[in-house]
């Protein structure tokens, strides 16, 4: 039987050669469509790969063959797991995107800190922009504390980088890494929320999003931090609160901040777009041609797992296989 897959969002389709192989029926639009679209089309498919797309309620009871649903990349709080659980459906995820996403988050560390990003945009829009021994200055990475909210894959090998470029490692996490990883990411420590925003030079969120993280950054914990020290936000946009953040930028509290999600995106609060010393990216931690691909054929992976052996490599709900008698 052919299984019908659908994506959400436009794909690089060499991903998709594997399940296409196979016969399945797989749709990838060309182009973005609307909410109401996906919804109009959605009732026949198995399997939705749902990057940026909320799969609610409303869409799950849109689509009665649904098997299996897949988040595109380790976060999957665009899905309702437990009306997904209790319909019986299988919520994958995927966890080979944390080197690309450090690749990333340690990328907008440097291009705040060191003022790449605002350079470059001043050099193109500012005429006669001064040049000289202390103009255009930033800060130094060498020698700060970064402290690091969120210790998994992702936020592990952003430390890993920050170490090359001689930064010292805190970090706050459910549980520790343990003392070999500790002790193989230069000394780093578990610390309280309070020291660590109270002692870091650099602030790197990589968090997800639950009832316990959201607005978990506000203007209480941004008044802890050093005034000369920047904040970085990689998990999602809803672990600071925005209005907070603006407020503090606004007197000068931080020397800066580098931001790739938003609490409203993709629509980004037009105030923060006002701060030369705020770097804004477009939730692009995976955004290379090489892992998209990849990631398209991970998302595969979790769907051909499933259909053809009854495997689930990277599933988020395993208490939904009780209901399939799994």
């Amino acid at each position: 039987m052919s299984r019908k897959v659908m994506f959400t969002h436009p794909m690089i389709e060499s991903g998709l050669a594997e399940m296409q192989a196979l016969g399945y029926d797989v749709f990838c639009p060309k182009q973005k469509m609307s909410r109401q679209e996906i919804l109009d089309m959605c009732s026949p498919y198995e399997a939705i790969v749902c990057p940026n797309f909320k799969v609610d309620k409303e869409v799950i009871d849109r689509m009665p063959e649904l098997k299996i649903i897949c988040a595109f990349g380790a976060g999957y709080d665009n899905i309702d797991v437990a009306y997904a659980t209790e319909k019986g459906i299988v919520v994958a995820n995927m966890t080979a995107v944390h080197e690309v996403t450090a690749e990333f988050g340690i990328s907008l560390i440097a291009a705040t800190m060191r003022n790449i990003a605002r350079l470059n945009y001043e050099l193109r829009t500012v005429p006669g922009l001064p040049w000289g021994p202390i103009a255009n200055l930033g800060h130094s990475m060498r020698g700060k504390t970064l402290g690091i909210i969120g210790m998994g894959r992702i936020g592990r090998g952003v430390a890993k980088r920050a170490l090359a470029f001689g930064m010292k490692i805190i970090y706050n996490n459910r549980r520790s890494v343990g003392e070999e990883l500790e002790g193989f990411l230069g000394g780093a420590r578990l610390v309280s929320l309070e020291e660590l925003l109270r002692t870091s030079d650099a602030v790197f969120i990589n968090a997800p999003l639950t009832p316990e993280t959201f607005h978990m950054i506000s203007d209480k914990e941004l008044e802890m931090m050093k005034p000369d020290a920047y904040i970085f936000n990689q998990g999602r946009g809803k672990i600071i609160d925005e209005e907070a953040l603006i407020r503090c930028l606004k007197s000068g509290k931080l020397a800066g901040a580098g931001l790739d999600v938003f609490e409203t995106e993709p629509n980004i609060n037009p105030e923060l777009l006002k701060f030369p010393n705020v770097v804004v990216t477009a939730h692009m931690g995976t955004s290379t041609y090489e892992d998209k691909a990849g990631m398209v054929a991970a998302a595969g992976e979790n769907i051909i797992e499933y259909f053809e052996h009854k495997r689930f490599p990277h599933i988020v709900n395993p208490q939904v296989l009780a209901k399939l008698g799994l």
